[in-house]
């Protein structure tokens, strides 16, 4: 019994996201402190086209680490800048 209920005892309770989702920011936490050359763009190792593409701005390291700590907030690693969108005809 309470298998399905949705009285917050079975599979299907209102808080089931939480444990698959802490485990997937674990992962990500773990990667990004293991490789630090695949994510620190004042790496040696960087990825050279990220770092020369002008309308990238690349995330600082620790702050990217602190926001992949955090539950439901998005991180993102770059941004494209806007005003280089913009074509003329």
């Amino acid at each position: 019994m309470g298998e399905g209920t949705g009285k917050g005892d079975g599979p299907h309770n209102a808080n089931s996201w939480i444990r698959p989702l802490v485990q997937l920011r674990l992962l990500a936490v773990i990667e990004v402190l293991l490789h630090p050359s695949l994510y620190d763009k004042d790496s040696d190792g960087y990825y050279m086209p990220y770092k020369a593409d002008k309308c990238l701005m690349l995330t600082d390291y620790n702050k990217f680490v602190s926001e992949v700590v955090k539950i439901n907030l998005i991180c993102n690693l770059a941004y494209v800048r806007q005003e280089t969108l913009y074509f003329r005809l």
